[in-house]
């Protein structure tokens, strides 16, 4: 089984760093994801059962405190998903359902667009 994930898309600037394909900048500079299969879950509400779909993700650039906060999680797993929670703004329980629930090349790209964040830039020499 093999994943197609090398396809790419710039910004319409052309100064900011490519992204997988389905992901655009956005005016704000977060990166909107379309997610190329859609999370269904299962949700209880005041007036019963409902579903909630997840068909996109918006990813914002990460904070120091998002990396210091990642400090307390225990494996390299857990700190990405937590920098994708905080990104994404799907913090807590509900959240981890959701990003658990992502397919793998849609997880991928996710965590693509969070390096693209991460990236400071070509080193220059002394």
């Amino acid at each position: 089984m093999a994943f197609e994930l090398e396809d790419t898309t710039t910004a319409p600037d052309n100064n900011r760093p490519e992204l997988p394909a389905g992901a655009s900048w956005q005016e704000d500079g977060s990166v909107r994801l379309e997610l190329s299969r859609p999370v269904l879950l299962d949700t209880k509400t005041a007036t019963g059962p409902s579903t909630t779909t997840l068909d996109e993700l918006v990813l914002r650039e990460l904070t120091a405190g998002d990396m210091i906060d990642s400090g307390s999680e225990t494996t390299s797993q857990r700190v990405g998903l937590f920098l994708l929670q905080r990104s994404a703004g799907l913090n807590g329980p509900a959240g981890v359902k959701k990003l658990r629930a992502l397919s793998l090349p849609d997880y991928v790209k996710a965590q693509r667009i969070m390096s693209v964040f991460m990236n400071a830039g070509a080193e220059t020499g002394a």
